[in-house]
């Protein structure tokens, strides 16, 4: 690209001053979102130094389609959500053109030439086209994740969320992390991040504890706190009347120094709840959902998705559940088959699913759109099982869940959380991923001869 056939556009600031600082090259005037500056230009300025709203006018640059191929960059200084929307720091001439001509070159290599289509593949365009290209977490305590990612908010679709569409890359593996920022726990009901931690008792779960110091009377072994034992300036065991003169030979000091005011137990230390302020619920902090927050690139998974526009298979999410290949799944439940008949106690269920709908969902929401219901199915799915449970997928519709020492009352709770993921997976029936469910219980008995691969092909007959 030669400096005549270089066109450079500010949306955002004076163009007169960022032609100084490219030693007087042409900068021309693009704040109209259909200005044919801005549409035709090879690299887009942004400047907040006069007047604030840089990060407004990247957000609105990368949300429009017909700008993924337009270079933009900031001036040194911007904040912290341009820099995340923006390409890079304006640099010296030479060093802009050099860039912008190396985004069209890779451009029309794209998908073998194909212009990008859909939110996800505009986002493979944009990192496959700036190979140093990064999503980068901002902090914001007013979304619920703690975090954002500013480019992925300007590319998502309506409806959709971020949070769900960066799990979705990386489990198909189109991201890889470049290093951890943080490490948020999110609400296992609703996924926020913002909790207040109290302290709780662990016999009644009151929260009206505090720590008192507490005397153990050697006498007569009496606990309590260090004011029940205080009488007219001395030190006397409510208990048994006995004076406590000297610690150590008297008395000493337990470690139960925490007390409740509730039910009146003393205890060493509370039990810490987390109670969630988006939707009241409290949970043990063992049960919140660790989620990494980090600085991720194309993988090369995903540059290969992008080299040749290839599409990733929509159930392909469901193999990220425990997940085992179907030959060995099939010898699994041969093998149960055969235990439970020799041993009738160890019971097992095995549970098979065909979801009716994604054909229609992906003609009707889009590629995109029936993946992040895929991926948030699957997330959800993967903290329903139990690790010793063991899943395969046999056809495209088909998922199949063994289930070892279960009986009839926990498979019908699974069922029911598998059905309140289908009902929250879309906000309409339309716009829901829907199911067939069929299930075994080794407790109803069943043919002798019957084999792994026989109950299958039999469960599966009655999902067809």
């Amino acid at each position: 690209m030669t400096p005549i056939e270089a066109r450079i556009a500010c949306i955002h600031g004076d163009p007169a001053v960022l032609a100084r600082l490219l030693g007087g090259r042409p900068v021309l005037a693009a704040t109209d979102a259909e200005s044919p500056a801005r549409l035709s230009a090879h690299v887009l300025l942004v400047d907040d130094r006069v007047a604030s709203g840089a990060a407004a006018a990247l957000r609105d640059a990368r949300a429009d389609a017909r700008l993924d191929g337009a270079l933009l960059l900031v001036v040194e200084g911007a904040d912290e959500e341009a820099r995340a929307l923006a390409d890079g720091v304006l640099g010296d001439f030479d060093t802009v053109l050099e860039r912008a001509a190396a985004i069209g070159e890779r451009a029309r290599a794209f998908a073998r030439g194909r212009r990008p289509s859909g939110a996800e593949e505009r986002l493979l365009f944009q990192l496959w086209t700036r190979p140093e290209a990064e999503l980068t977490p901002i902090r914001d305590w007013h979304t619920a994740a703690l975090y954002r990612y500013p480019l992925l908010d300007a590319l998502v679709e309506a409806g959709g969320s971020s949070e769900r569409w960066i799990a979705s890359l990386l489990v198909r593996q189109i991201l890889e992390p470049v290093r951890l920022v943080d490490r948020v726990r999110l609400c296992p009901s609703c996924r926020s991040a913002h909790h207040n931690y109290l302290e709780t008792c662990p016999e009644c779960g009151a929260a009206d504890v505090a720590q008192h110091p507490a005397l153990h009377c050697f006498t007569c072994g009496h606990v309590a706190s260090q004011e029940r034992f205080r009488r007219e300036g001395m030190l006397i065991c409510p208990n048994c009347e006995t004076q406590l003169r000297h610690i150590g030979s008297d008395y000493d000091r337990p470690l139960e120094n925490w007390a409740c005011n509730d039910c009146r137990r003393l205890f060493v230390e509370p039990e810490i709840r987390a109670r969630c302020m988006g939707c009241g619920a409290q949970h043990a902090t063992s049960l919140l959902v660790a989620r990494d927050v980090a600085v991720y690139r194309l993988s090369e998974a995903g540059r290969m998705v992008a080299r040749t526009g290839a599409v990733t298979d929509v159930y392909s999410a469901l193999e990220q559940v425990n997940h085992v290949p179907p030959d060995y799944f099939v010898h699994a439940v041969d093998w149960m088959l055969r235990l439970v008949r020799r041993h009738p106690d160890l019971g097992f269920a095995l549970l098979g699913i065909r979801l009716v709908n994604v054909p229609a969902l992906v003609a009707r929401a889009g590629h995109s759109r029936t993946l992040l219901l895929m991926d948030a199915l699957a997330d959800r799915l993967r903290e329903c099982v139990r690790t010793t449970d063991l899943c395969t997928r046999t056809g495209e519709e088909q998922f199949w869940i063994l289930l070892p020492q279960i009986d009839a009352k926990g498979v019908r709770t699974l069922e029911g959380r598998l059905a309140s993921l289908l009902v929250l997976s879309g906000e309409s029936a339309d716009d829901r991923l829907a199911a067939r469910v069929v299930r075994h219980l080794s407790a109803e008995g069943g043919s002798d001869a019957e084999s792994g691969d026989d109950l299958l092909v039999r469960l599966a007959s009655q999902l067809a």
